[in-house]
Parts: C-alpha cells; structure tokens; sequence
C-alpha cells in the first residue's frame, strides 16, 4: 500500500465513522471527500452559516493548492483553527508486544459491557458520550469496543473500526486517575493482535498533538495534519 493510499485510507475510516454515528454526534463535524477542493469547503462553510455554528470543518493538509485556497477560504468566512491533530499509521508486522499481564482487556457486547464503556469514556472524556449511539455503532459488524481492566476495574477504553483496509483506532482513552502508566499500551497491543488476526497489515488513528510522541514511540508513522476550523464568536 503506498503512503498516499494509506493516508486515504485513513481519513475515510474516520469520515465513514463518523457518517455512522451521524454529524449531530460528538464531536460534530463536517467532513469533505479525501480529494476535496475549494468549492467542497464552500458547501461545508454554508451549511455550518445556515445550520449550526459549533460544527467543526477538519482540513487535512494535502500540500497542494487546494488545501492553501481551502484554509484561506475558511479565514475569509472568519473560521480559524480550534485545534490541531495528526494523522498517524502503524504497519502491525514491525510492531512488538509491548505490555506486560497485569492488565486484561475484554471486547464489549452485552448491553451492561457497553454501559460501563460509555461510562469511562465519559469519564475520561470529561464529556458524556451518547449511549444509544454507542449502542447503535456497537450492531455494526465493523465495529469493536474494547474495555481495559486493572485487578477487575474498568480504567480505560477504544472503539476500532474495521474499514478501508485498515483498522482504524478511536476514542482510546484511560480515566485520569490512571493516567501516567502507558496503560494505553495495553490496548494498542490488543488492537495490533486483532488486527494480525483479521490479516489487516494497518491501524490508523488520529492523535492529538501531545499524544503524537507517545504514538511515535509505539512505532506509529506520522502522516499528515489536520486542522479543525471552528467559526469565530461574534464579540461584544
């Protein structure tokens, strides 16, 4: 798979999730096709003018035209960046066990499973994430919820989404309180042997900034950056 495949590959995992759970869904975005062009950005910029304004617009730097006419676009119709991400890979053959067996991890399907999931991803998070959408994604034969466990707690989480020849990594998150242990390691391991057994060479994900070098030093790849647009507050 070539680079400029495997960073397709990993925007439409993302685009494709979220068209599951629907545009309304946290975090609310509009996404464009991984090809966009300026009039893409357009439609988007008139929908978020006319529906709701807390829509976030991502815009991956593609390094052409269309992404500097795009950005300039968005700062025309007074949008800036609200915050950065990176989009990163990892080619699960190079990839090593990385954890030891202290921690255990257990695949969510019951509806108590997805219960206790919604609640530390909320609880990490520190934003409630919607149940019955969790629940919905969870009848998706693409989709995997995954709790990890310390000495039977539950502490922290990841949604993986089997899509576009690559197994996409979300909302991995570890509640604060656990924090600090590279527990999150434990449940990359976990996704890498999924992905081994579905004989699907990558994962893809999207970091934030200061996740990036954790997900470097597990052997991620970065790939490209994206820039959410936010629609500027009126000031009074």
């Amino acid at each position: 798979m070539t680079s400029k495949q495997l960073e397709k590959n990993n925007i439409d995992n993302v685009r494709n999730l979220f068209a599951l759970m629907g545009s309304k869904s946290w975090p609310k975005r509009l996404w464009a096709n991984y090809d966009y062009k300026q009039d893409d950005i357009n439609v988007l910029i008139h929908k978020v003018l006319k529906e709701d304004s807390s829509y976030l617009i991502p815009l991956w730097d593609k390094k052409d035209n269309n992404t500097i006419s795009s950005a300039k676009l968005l700062e025309e119709n007074k949008f800036a960046i609200s915050y950065s991400e990176i989009g990163m890979s990892l080619d699960v053959h190079l990839s090593k066990n990385i954890f030891g067996n202290d921690l255990y991890i257990n695949f969510a399907g019951s509806k108590d499973d997805i219960a206790t999931w919604v609640e530390v991803a909320s609880n990490s998070f520190s934003f409630p994430i919607i149940y019955e959408t969790i629940y919905k994604l969870s009848k998706n034969k693409n989709v995997d919820l995954i709790l990890l466990y310390k000495e039977d707690i539950p502490i922290g989480t990841a949604l993986i989404f089997t899509n576009s020849n690559v197994v996409g990594v979300h909302l991995l998150s570890i509640l604060p309180t656990y924090r600090g242990n590279a527990f999150s390691k434990k449940i990359i391991e976990e996704i890498v042997s999924f992905s081994k057994r579905e004989e699907i060479q990558y994962l893809t994900l999207i970091a934030s900034s200061h996740s990036s070098n954790f997900y470097e030093n597990l052997g991620f790849k970065k790939q490209f950056i994206l820039n959410n647009y936010m629609k500027k507050c009126k000031k009074y």
